[in-house]
């Protein structure tokens, strides 16, 4: 089931998680979602393989792959990874119109369109997609390149199917794209990094920790780390 608290609803579970009740420690809310964005990002970034179905609309994969012009880039630059390609009716077609392409490395591709340059005016049989770009830009970032052999001087339109890089919540009303489950973690990871940089009690702490699983509370404490909120107090080891 999809998680239904907005950015809002997070910000106040984690004040509560935290005895923040008059939100005087939190009021800064640049803060308090740079932990809460971390939080998704550990569970969505890395836990996160969800395949989504792109059409061509939305991906760019509209293509005619003429000699001389053997790929495009993909319109998108949040795609983490490129999995699965199908044909489709037109480029607003959720539904794949026949059975995935097989999948080659770009050399194999390149080497058939130069090959084989053939205009067959038929849907791809293979494809490959690849990173866009040299320079880590933020235009570059999640971008790829693709293409399909064999060459077609028609558009022939493409559902594929990817798996997203993290969206950062910004506005009060966003959501997180995550379950229950895991949005109630994204709350106690944060909460617990929060009450830890307010220097709340071990037995504080411990009541916050025992709400998450071991991989997830051991992972909180190196993810405060590596954004700073540590502030170390004698006897007492970081969240």
């Amino acid at each position: 089931m999809p998680f239904a608290f907005t950015l809002s609803d997070m910000r106040q579970e984690v004040r509560d998680a935290v005895g923040d009740f008059d939100s005087l420690a939190t009021s800064d809310t640049t803060l308090l979602d740079r932990v809460i964005n971390r939080s998704v990002a550990h569970i969505k970034g890395y836990q996160d393989n969800r395949v989504y179905y792109e059409t061509a609309a939305n991906s760019g994969a509209s293509i005619a792959p003429q000699v001389g012009s053997l790929w495009i880039p993909l319109s998108v630059a949040t795609y983490r990874s490129v999995l699965e390609c199908y044909p489709a009716q037109n480029n607003v077609s959720s539904q794949p119109y026949g059975p995935a392409l097989a999948w080659a490395e770009q050399w194999e591709i390149f080497a058939m369109q130069n090959e084989d340059p053939t205009d067959r005016q038929i849907f791809g049989s293979m494809w490959s997609a690849w990173r866009f770009g040299s320079a880590p830009n933020s235009g570059d970032v999640g971008k790829f390149n693709f293409a399909v052999w064999p060459i077609s001087s028609i558009t022939y339109d493409y559902i594929l199917g990817v798996t997203k890089e993290v969206t950062l919540l910004t506005n009060t009303t966003d959501r997180p794209e995550i379950t229950v489950e895991e949005g109630h973690y994204v709350c106690d990871m944060a909460a617990l990094m929060i009450a830890r940089w307010m220097g709340r009690s071990e037995e504080w702490l411990n009541d916050i920790r025992a709400r998450l699983p071991e991989e997830l509370a051991t992972a909180t404490g190196q993810v405060a780390k590596d954004i700073g909120l540590v502030k170390p107090r004698p006897h007492q080891e970081a969240a």
